[in-house]
C-alpha cells in the first residue's frame, strides 16, 4: 500500500508550551491507524494541522491527492439556527462529491432528527451530525477524534460495526485518535502512541495482541522493582506488571528482585493502561 498521508518533523507550540516536537507519521491507503494518547497529548492539534486549520511551526504534511478530508471532531460545532437538513444543504455547496442521498441515509441510520435545530442537539446528536457530514462527500482520508464520545451503545454499534466497517471495506484511510481505545482497537491495523509531542512507538495491532503480557510476581523483601514494564497494581509484596514485547517479558521474569513470577496475555484495558503509563504527559 502506498502512503496517502506522510507527516515529517511536525512542530507546534502555543506560546511557550510545546505540543508537537518533531512528530512523524504515515498512513497508507486503506489503512486504519489508531493514535493513543492522554488528554492534552496533542491529538486534536495534530488533526487541525493535517486539516490546515492551524499554522505549523515547522515540518511537512503531505497528502497524496486533493480531495477534502472527512473529519469528526470531539466537540462538533454547527450554526445553531440551522436544522440538520439545512446543514446538509449548506455543506453540499462546498463539496463536488457531496452525496445528499448518502447524507440522508446515514442520518436515518443514526436516528438523527433532520428538522431539529443544532442548538437543541445533545452531545450525541452533534456527533451523529458530524458523522453524516464527514462521510457524505466520500473522502479518501477520515480523521476521527474521540469519534464515539457521547453516543449510546446502540448508536456506537451502528458506527463501529457499520460505518467504520464500510469505510474499511471501501479502502478508505482512517486515523482514529482516542485516550480510550477499547471500542475501536480491533478495527485498527496499527496503534501509534503519542507522547512528549512525538509518536513514541507504533505497534502492529495483531502483534501487540500477542505480545502484551501481565506478569504477577512477589517482590523480594526490601527490594524495589526498577525493571522493564509498568506496575499496574500492587497488593503488599505482590506486583502486577504490564510488559510489551517478548524480550522485555524475559527480562522481567528473570529480574533478581522478583520471585514466583508468572505471566499471561493482558486484556485490552490492561494493555492500554500499560501504554499510557509509559507516556510523558500527566494524567
Amino acid at each position: 500500500m502506498n502512503d496517502l498521508l506522510e507527516i515529517t518533523g511536525l512542530h507546534k507550540s502555543y506560546g511557550s508550551t510545546k505540543v508537537l516536537c518533531g512528530l512523524n507519521l504515515t498512513a497508507a491507503r486503506g489503512e486504519v491507524v489508531g493514535i493513543l494518547g492522554r488528554n492534552g497529548a496533542g491529538k486534536t492539534t495534530l488533526f487541525r494541522l493535517i486539516l490546515d486549520l492551524l499554522e505549523k511551526d515547522a515540518g511537512e504534511v503531505r497528502l497524496d491527492g486533493k480531495e477534502p478530508i472527512g473529519y469528526v471532531p470531539e466537540h462538533p460545532v454547527f450554526h445553531p439556527r440551522m436544522t440538520a437538513a439545512e446543514v446538509f444543504a449548506f455543506r453540499a455547496g462546498f463539496y463536488p462529491r457531496w452525496d445528499m442521498a448518502k447524507a440522508l441515509a446515514t442520518a436515518k441510520r443514526l436516528e438523527l432528527q433532520l428538522d431539529k435545530k443544532t442548538a437543541a442537539f445533545s452531545k450525541g446528536g452533534l456527533a451523529k451530525l458530524a458523522w453524516c457530514c464527514a462521510v457524505a462527500h466520500d473522502p479518501d482520508l477520515l480523521l476521527l477524534d474521540e469519534p464515539i464520545s457521547g453516543l449510546d451503545y446502540l448508536i456506537k454499534d451502528k458506527i463501529l460495526d457499520g460505518l467504520i466497517g464500510e469505510l474499511i471495506s471501501a479502502q478508505k484511510t482512517v486515523i482514529i485518535a482516542s485516550h480510550v481505545m477499547e471500542d475501536v482497537f480491533n478495527l485498527t491495523n496499527r496503534l501509534a502512541v503519542l507522547s512528549g509531542g512525538v509518536i513514541d512507538t507504533a505497534y502492529d495491532t495483531e502483534k501487540l495482541k500477542s505480545e502484551a503480557f501481565l506478569v504477577s510476581a512477589r517482590l523480594k523483601e526490601k527490594a524495589v522493582f526498577k525493571g522493564e514494564g509498568s506496575v499496574l497494581s500492587s497488593e503488599g509484596p505482590i506486583l502486577n506488571i504490564g510488559v510489551i514485547g517478548k524480550e522485555k517479558l524475559e527480562k522481567v521474569l528473570a529480574a533478581a528482585e522478583l520471585e514466583n513470577a508468572g505471566h499471561r496475555l493482558m486484556t485490552q484495558a490492561e494493555t492500554f493502561k500499560t501504554l499510557l503509563l509509559s507516556t510523558k504527559e500527566e494524567l
